[in-house]
């Protein structure tokens, strides 16, 4: 460890050894309160210094499930009361060696861990802060590349990292651009040689103190994280509660939280999105065959609707769906450019042709790129486009259609919020936007997830019960909570590393879900799609 880092962590520590002799008559803290009877301990330093904001994990291997707490200010963890078991407990900060307690009963003795420093963390790095390394000639060859290369997965993870030549390079680019939107002429100059200086053999690792512990309320969540599957692969992209209690996936792959239950239903390859009706079937896109798809949970009964050809038009590749009132879907279609309403009761099709083109040459003429959409509380219809850069309302009553070019590139999944504000993630900047349909106006915020512009948020999801705009940290391994009377930032570590989220949900108890791919997550270690579920204490929820 250089001299720089050595005293800035001396200076953060400092005063907490004191703290030490009130550690054993502290109270165990597991979402917020004592909890009697839990699995819990602490952690400190190699030098004895109580280590705030650790994450501690047991892993149930055998139930493909895991929980997450973290530690408080007097080094002190309790984790929630875990099903009959042996476990393997660990505790992980950057910036100390993990350690790992095996064979542990679920309602054991104490746990102690000391951490010693680790000098050489990067590798535990979220992507973030390798992405940060980039150079670019511009903030917007930034965002382009960041569009065209991180539709799937992170930018700047193990997979990265791994030492390739220039002629590697040349093949992962010629991949990407065949598979998404195209790189400007002034991103893809001298890209190679940028990516080598950053990834290639023998480049530097980011030089940076390890990033701040987790705080506030984030030391009082409770994650829980379960595998989709115990046996076949597949990757979670969407997600959506059940009226049964269970969670389900666009792929038609369930859980089950309360009994750790599992199964599935044949959709097929290609699902994308998934939303409930109010009856409870579910209607999922599915991108590889043009089609709607509904699904009765209760009998396993699966039926598929083909987009039709409509005056000449045909929609191509249904994204996000939702339902408005009356219970008709409402959807973009990304590779046609519409808007798209679907009536389950008649099975009629409808297309709104969506504003095309873009005002930068350098995209592909006509690839907007409809993305996301959301239903106001006025039962108007909102919709984005990934490369117009636009935001735009239908007003079904009237047939109006207006659009707005947005202050940022790259809006992703929008969503309306009760009061009518609109919430845009911006991708490849960013940044979170809120649009004023009354005043027309923009207001933005940077996200606080590693180096600046380095975050990739896909998706936002507005609390029904709080009004809490939450946000994917999908390139830092994070949930971001935003408050939007304080305008204040909240982010909560996720256990797994490369957990690549796309989409937020909320439960009838008001926790909040996503899900994660099934990147790997390290070069020896292969990645399981899971599903995440967040709780925090009533009173921390509701602030």
């Amino acid at each position: 460890m250089n001299l720089r880092r050595h005293i800035a962590r001396t200076a953060r520590r400092a005063g907490l050894a004191g703290a030490l002799l009130a550690v054993l008559a502290a109270p165990v803290w597991a979402g917020g309160g004592a909890v009697e009877g839990a699995l819990g301990g602490e952690v400190t330093d190699a030098g004895g210094a109580p280590l705030s904001g650790v994450m501690v994990t047991a892993h149930d291997g055998r139930r493909g499930a895991s929980t997450t707490v973290f530690t408080d200010a007097d080094g002190r963890f309790g984790l929630p009361e875990l099903r009959p078991g042996r476990y393997r407990v660990t505790a992980r900060r950057i910036g100390f060696e993990m350690q790992a307690h095996e064979d542990v009963a679920h309602d054991g003795a104490p746990l102690r861990f000391v951490l010693p420093d680790k000098a050489d963390f990067a590798e535990d790095l979220p992507a973030a802060y390798w992405y940060s390394q980039l150079e670019w000639p511009d903030v917007e060859s930034h965002a382009n590349f960041a569009r065209a290369c991180a539709n799937c997965h992170q930018i700047g993870d193990w997979a990265w990292r791994t030492p390739r030549d220039a002629a590697a390079w040349e093949e992962v680019l010629g991949r990407m651009e065949r598979r998404g939107p195209p790189l400007y002429a002034r991103s893809r100059a001298g890209l190679i040689e940028r990516l080598m200086r950053t990834f290639g053999p023998g480049a530097p690792a980011p030089d940076v103190e390890p990033p701040p512990p987790p705080s506030g309320d984030a030391l009082r969540a409770v994650i829980r994280e379960y595998d989709v599957d115990l046996e076949r692969r597949t990757s979670c992209h969407d997600l959506e509660p059940g009226a049964d209690g269970r969670m389900y996936t666009e792929e038609g792959y369930w859980l089950d939280p309360r009994t750790l239950d599992r199964g599935a239903f044949p959709i097929g390859p290609g699902a994308h999105s998934i939303e409930r009706a109010a009856n409870g079937d579910f209607w999922i896109t599915v991108t590889g065959s043009d089609e709607l798809v509904r699904l009765d949970p209760e009998t396993g009964q699966v039926d598929r609707h083909t987009h039709p050809e409509i005056d000449g038009d045909r929609g191509v590749y249904p994204h996000t769906l939702r339902f408005d009132a009356q219970q008709q879907i409402w959807y973009t279609l990304t590779a046609s450019n519409h808007l798209a309403r679907f009536d389950p009761r008649t099975a009629q099709f409808e297309y709104h042709r969506l504003p095309g083109g873009t005002d930068d040459p350098e995209e592909l003429s006509g690839a907007a790129i409809a993305y996301g959409s959301d239903i106001a509380p006025d039962q108007s219809v909102w919709w984005s486009q990934l490369l117009g850069p636009r935001i735009g309302r239908y007003d079904p009553a009237t047939g109006e259609l207006q659009a707005w070019t947005t202050p940022y590139s790259g809006p992703r999944r929008l969503r309306v919020a009760g009061d009518g504000m609109v919430w845009v993630p911006f991708f490849g900047h960013a940044r979170l936007g809120r649009f004023d349909p009354r005043s027309e106006e923009w207001k933005t915020w940077e996200l606080p997830t590693g180096p600046a512009g380095t975050e990739l948020p896909y998706a936002l999801a507005v609390h029904p019960q709080t009004g809490d705009v939450w946000i994917t940290g999908s390139n830092s391994d994070t949930l971001i909570r935003f408050h939007p009377a304080t305008e204040r930032f909240d982010v909560f570590p996720l256990p797994t590393p490369v957990s690549w989220t796309r989409e937020i949900e909320f439960d009838t108890r008001g926790h909040v879900w996503t899900c994660t791919s099934d990147a790997k997550i390290a070069a020896d270690r292969e990645g399981v799609s899971r599903f995440i579920e967040l709780e925090l204490p009533a009173a921390d929820a509701a602030e």
